[in-house]
């Protein structure tokens, strides 16, 4: 719903919001992320601002909470 919306009207930043707590919550992290900034950049109310603010931490977290349970390989360097 907050895709369509944002087709409509591609500056309204409470469905970037929205559109970001759903990606979160499916796990498409990258994508939370950029809908974040995209709302930050269009909101012009200190009360959505506010919950901007709190998205935007709980996906960088995600972020790196993923980035750091991610599986390391170690691989053999040969210089030759």
């Amino acid at each position: 719903d907050a895709s369509a919306a944002l087709r409509i009207c591609p500056t309204h930043s409470k469905s970037y919001h929205r559109r970001s707590v759903a990606r979160l919550s499916l796990g498409k992290l990258r994508g939370a992320l950029l809908d974040v900034y995209a709302a930050e950049a269009s909101c012009d109310t200190d009360a959505l601002r506010k919950d901007i603010e709190i998205q935007r931490c709980k996906c960088e977290k995600a972020l790196v909470d993923a980035a750091t349970r991610a599986p390391r390989r170690n691989v053999m360097i040969t210089v030759v």
